[in-house]
């Protein structure tokens, strides 16, 4: 059962038939900056900036979980692109929180 879903996943290309428009690729690639910055903060200094502006990440993560995630004008496939940036945000700040 499972396998034959991934192989007709696979054959039609995808969500939507391998048919999605590189504007829609760009915004779905734009919500994975969030975990980016975040995951950053483990390594050396490299943004200043964005961890000296006061809650920058909040205001980043609810941008993009309001404008993106919850907007049904967008395609599916950029609002689950969206939606799985947020969750691998949350996945990284846990640690921080514990």
């Amino acid at each position: 059962m499972i396998t034959n879903t991934i192989r007709a996943f696979s054959r039609n290309g995808g969500l939507n038939g391998g048919r999605t428009p590189a504007i829609n690729r760009v915004l779905s690639a734009v919500g994975y900056f969030l975990p980016i910055l975040n995951g950053v903060q483990y390594d050396s200094f490299l943004l200043c900036l964005y961890s000296s502006i006061p809650y920058a990440n909040f205001v980043i993560f609810f941008t993009i979980y309001l404008a993106l995630v919850k907007n049904p004008s967008f395609p599916r496939y950029v609002r689950f692109n969206a939606m799985q940036a947020c969750v691998l945000d949350v996945l990284i700040v846990i640690p921080l929180i514990v």
